[in-house]
């Protein structure tokens, strides 16, 4: 398999960009959300979990971790990892903003609105009671 990512030059890229070198030996957030898309893009380039932590000085296990996990990261890297993601022509898909998951939000509820007005008022009561004050109960998220 080609692979159309140079870890090298990725690395340095990454390390440039967060000013961080991901090499070494810390746990700070900007260096673990950096390591998330280093691994997360080497391995969808094709490359084994072995030789991605080389470039990390990090063992399989822990590029595995990154790779799990890289979709919880900040609006700001998710829209860096979403321009490298296009620069390197990966075949991951990219993330959604949290402007993007609004939108969605907002797109979800006026279809539920849209539904709901065709409903009676009593039919409304009735729902609200019935349905969605138990289901928000469950969720915690009491009116």
């Amino acid at each position: 398999m080609k692979k159309n990512i140079n870890l090298q030059a990725l690395k340095n890229e990454i390390n440039e960009y967060y000013n961080i070198d991901i090499a070494e030996k810390k746990r700070s957030r900007p260096i673990a959300y950096a390591r998330k898309i280093f691994s997360i893009l080497g391995v969808t380039a094709g490359y084994n979990l072995t030789h991605i932590g080389s470039f990390m000085n990090l063992k399989h296990d822990t590029v595995i971790h990154h790779k799990n996990t890289y979709q919880n990261i900040y609006n700001e890297q998710k829209i860096y990892l979403n321009y490298l993601i296009t620069k390197y022509k990966s075949t991951l898909s990219p993330l959604k903003t949290d402007k993007e998951i609004k939108m969605d939000n907002e797109n979800i509820l006026k279809v539920i609105y849209n539904d709901l007005s065709l409903l009676s008022n009593s039919d409304l009561i009735d729902f609200k009671q019935n349905r969605v004050d138990p289901f928000l109960k469950m969720k915690h998220l009491e009116s």
